[in-house]
């Protein structure tokens, strides 16, 4: 166990060096390959939860976590260009090495294999894969429901928005736009075994595209001839009667630049409070996650090395921990993730009423702008800010620490 709580707190110093030199990371990532066209998303979900992402002949083309125990499975195992039959019996096999599913009846939640596919004719896929995963389970003499569910282009707009929420045009996407969006994605962050640091490099990445934006419109309030001979004091729900400035202009520009100002603030007191609650290792988020953590661990141990024991005490003291780090409703118990989000969202409300305040006097004057160019820098910030945080070292540190993490637990399972 020793060794699990080293790798947590080598990942929890890399989290903190990654906030101090000002990167700000946020959830989502696929692989490198030839251009294909991009099919269908699959969600393979039994406790540990993974999407892939296939191509027209239903071949993956790109695999990611749904959740910390999925980055588990794809920390150690390829499903990339594997046909959509082996992927499934692939996760299937990861999951029982691991211990999440044993011989006979499944008996701590674990007992239902959920395949949720996108597009088309996803119902004919599900039958198909449904049979393969049927056929291995019998075979292991594995006790678990199988169930299906269709992805609605309504839920994929939603992963890119996770993934991507500096866009403000994901409605107009088709399908498979949004597929080639999330796949995108997916490529960035697919060496980042970890969904906190997920979340928080794409939030990151947001912020610094919007910052971009912001830039271009200050750039352009300082050279455009255009917006000389603008009155702004015509702007409807902008007072610039209290803003010092020698013309209407001056006086726009020192009030865009006060909104900035208060938006990086807010920006800044939420990284504070982020770290505070969820990065610390004296946080109870981070406790609470050692707890589970090493509970997990003991009992997928327990699972694969003693079957034939008794596993009641083992499983109680990993519900417990499960409940404390994530709550339990019926329990009326609040755990400690819940417990810090809501300490967090006065900050993240506080992150967008000020934003709200910046975008609004973009709006205002938008017709005015040169569009092309404020494009232009936004794009010149999504091409550059992965190739900047990759080479970062505290970057690499991450990535060693996330997937060393997962790996720690590899050898006991």
């Amino acid at each position: 166990m020793n060794k699990v709580f080293k790798k947590l707190v080598t990942m929890l110093a890399a989290f903190v060096m990654v906030f101090s030199f000002g990167f700000i990371l946020t959830a989502c990532g696929g692989d490198d390959g030839d251009e294909v066209k991009i099919s269908k998303v699959m969600n393979l979900s039994l406790n540990p939860s993974i999407e892939l992402i296939l191509d027209k002949d239903n071949k993956v083309v790109s695999v990611s976590a749904n959740n910390d125990e999925g980055n588990f499975i794809i920390a150690n195992a390829t499903f990339t260009g594997l046909t959509v039959d082996a992927a499934v019996e692939l996760f299937l096999q990861a999951t029982k090495n691991s211990g999440y599913i044993v011989e006979g009846l499944v008996n701590i939640g674990e007992d239902e294999l959920k395949i949720e596919i996108s597009g088309e004719r996803a119902f004919k896929l599900y039958e198909q894969v449904k049979k393969v995963a049927a056929d291995y389970l019998k075979d292991a003499n594995i006790n678990v429901n199988i169930s299906f569910d269709k992805i609605t282009k309504a839920e994929l707009q939603g992963l890119v928005r996770e993934c991507m929420p500096d866009l403000d045009w994901v409605i107009r996407l088709t399908e498979e736009q949004l597929l080639e969006k999330i796949k995108e994605s997916r490529q960035e962050t697919k060496y980042i075994f970890s969904e906190e640091l997920k979340d928080l490099y794409y939030k990151t990445r947001a912020e610094e595209i919007l910052q971009a934006k912001f830039n271009a419109v200050k750039e352009l309030l300082a050279t455009s001839p255009v917006l000389n001979a603008f009155d702004f004091n015509i702007l409807p729900d902008i007072d610039l009667s209290e803003v010092e400035g020698e013309t209407s202009l001056e006086k726009f520009t020192n009030y865009f630049e006060g909104k900035i100002s208060q938006y990086t603030e807010k920006i800044v007191e939420y990284k504070t409070i982020y770290e505070a609650q969820f990065l610390a290792a004296e946080s109870d988020y981070q406790k609470a996650l050692n707890n589970y953590l090493v509970a997990k661990q003991a009992l997928l141990e327990a699972r694969i090395q003693t079957p034939n024991i008794d596993l009641t005490d083992i499983e109680k003291a990993f519900e417990d921990a499960e409940d404390a780090l994530y709550g339990d409703e019926d329990k009326q118990i609040k755990g400690a993730k819940e417990t810090a989000n809501e300490v967090l969202k006065l900050a993240t409300d506080a992150i967008e009423t000020a934003k709200e305040f910046v975008d609004g006097a973009v709006t205002a004057i938008l017709t005015l702008l040169d569009n092309d160019f404020m494009q232009e820098k936004m794009a010149e910030v999504k091409e550059s800010f992965y190739a900047k945080f990759s080479s970062n070292q505290n970057f690499k540190e991450e990535i060693e620490a996330s997937k060393s993490f997962w790996d720690a637990l590899k050898p006991a399972v």
